[in-house]
């Protein structure tokens, strides 16, 4: 077994010797060339009967360096496993390690390797106890987006009347149109609301039964000739490239207009559910759903906030920041000094970030479960079926079907989805132990911290070192 000695060099750095003995290595070197003679397939040889001096020379040197990996390898992990060596990147040759020069598989002797490791700190996270207060700002939902939803609501469950009154915005009504200098004639229906204003202005000073002349292709908002042709004159594709005039005698036929519902027990209960039987309650209710849309903004802003928090407060972690630099510099070439030297404050950051992170999943013992993927498997079902019309027992079925599937056929979204429950029972388990103080403020305020939360996250990824990660990341592949 090969010999390991233990340097404590500071808090954050140690360094193991790894000595391989000639006599072990010899025996192992030995098994192998005879392993390899019985199988080893060399051409002008019968299997079995390759001599061991062609082994030799043919693999022997793979064989040797096989055997030197592997015992350097047991010997630091089996190091590291037995002392609870929590270590930060990966252990890397020492600068003063014996060259062990000469010694190969023809001249085998006493091997020294020397490796240095860089420690994860010991530290207490600041910032996760009940006393610590952080805000949740929310929007103060305005008094006339409670009133236009009613309103719209109503609208959508009334009834479509006609009337004989002069036009309103929201009514619909026929125009019959005939050519004033010419034989096209057609007829159809239109909303008042997507009228030119002037065109509005016109038609809300009428009612069914009048006459006018207009003109057709100044009728509606951005309407084009095409539309024209094709919708209010009935054109078949062959008659498109006909000319048409712009003015049109047009005789108002019909005008309908939407009886909003009545506020009655029945349509409380049919749009908002049985709880609600007054139109307080329907405001209350509607006031409640728009704060679970505005919920994941909410949210969002929160977690940002106490994120920036906890990394501001834990920014004293010491690293070992000499190992590290070593470090980055072995596990990938494409690594320079220059870019280690650029790089390097904003990649401590993060590693101190993923050190606070796995301190307080182990504080709290923060585990993903099944259940907790299904939850967010549930919102995306929701979300297909437009959360509507299904019972949370359905929505359950439906998700773990969803879930089952995706796991089977497209493992990168099933893994985001983990990362995602992650991510929401981590920062569920710090709002569970902190203190939470809800701040209302106006809608215009809230959506102004919104838009400035967002280009700040966004020029923060900017400064990120994605040289450096994106070179560890490759390096890890590689491992």
């Amino acid at each position: 077994m090969p010999k390991v000695e233990r340097h404590d060099i500071d808090a954050l750095n140690l360094s193991v010797t790894v000595t391989l003995e000639k006599d072990e290595l010899k025996k192992r070197y030995n098994s192998e060339i005879n392993r390899y003679k019985q199988k080893a397939a060399v051409k002008g040889f019968r299997a079995g009967k390759v001599p061991e001096m062609v082994v030799k020379k043919m693999f022997g040197g793979s064989i040797f360096q096989d055997i030197l990996n592997e015992s350097i390898e047991k010997a630091v992990s089996g190091f590291i496993q037995e002392n609870g060596a929590n270590i930060l990147g990966q252990p890397i040759p020492s600068v003063d390690s014996p060259k062990n020069e000469g010694v190969t598989q023809y001249n085998i002797d006493d091997l020294v390797f020397k490796f240095d490791m860089g420690l994860s700190p010991e530290f207490e996270v600041k910032g996760i106890a009940a006393s610590d207060n952080y805000t949740k700002v929310l929007p103060e939902i305005p008094q006339d987006w409670i009133d236009n939803a009613l309103e719209s609501d109503r609208n959508r469950m009334g009834e479509r009347k006609t009337t004989e009154d002069n036009i309103q915005l929201k009514d619909t009504f026929k125009l019959a149109v005939k050519e004033v200098k010419g034989s096209h004639s057609g007829e159809f229906t239109v909303l008042c609301e997507m009228l030119t204003e002037e065109m509005q202005e016109v038609f809300m000073s009428h009612k069914n039964g009048d006459s006018l002349q207009i003109n057709l292709f100044h009728l509606e908002k951005d309407s084009t000739e095409d539309r024209v042709k094709r919708y209010f004159l009935g054109f078949e594709e062959a008659q498109m490239t006909t000319e048409v005039s712009e003015m049109f005698d047009a005789t108002i036929s019909e005008v309908t207009r939407v009886v909003p519902a009545e506020l009655n027990a029945e349509y409380f209960q049919k749009s908002y559910g049985e709880a609600v039987s007054t139109e307080e309650d329907a405001k209350a209710f509607i006031k409640t759903e728009y704060y679970k849309y505005m919920e994941n903004d909410s949210f969002g802003l929160m977690v940002r906030n106490i994120q920036k928090e906890l990394i501001e407060r834990n920014n004293d972690i010491t690293l070992p920041d000499a190992f590290l630099k070593r470090w980055l510099l072995f596990a990938n070439p494409k690594n320079t000094e220059e870019i280690i030297e650029k790089e390097y404050n904003a990649f401590a950051k993060n590693l101190r970030w993923d050190l606070v992170r796995e301190a307080i999943n182990m504080k709290f013992e923060v585990k993903v479960l099944e259940e907790d993927v299904v939850e967010i498997f549930k919102e995306k079902v929701r979300q297909m079926y437009g959360g509507q019309g299904f019972d949370e027992s359905l929505i359950t079925m439906l998700s773990q079907h969803v879930m089952s599937d995706v796991k089977t056929k497209n493992k990168k979204e099933y893994n985001e989805a983990v990362e995602t429950a992650q991510f929401l029972k981590f920062f569920k388990s710090i709002t569970n132990n902190v203190t939470i103080t809800e701040q209302y403020v106006p809608m215009d305020e809230f959506n102004a911290i919104r838009t400035r939360e967002l280009a700040s996250a966004e020029a923060e990824r900017e400064l990120q070192p994605t040289t450096l990660e994106d070179n560890i990341a490759e390096f890890e592949e590689v491992e």
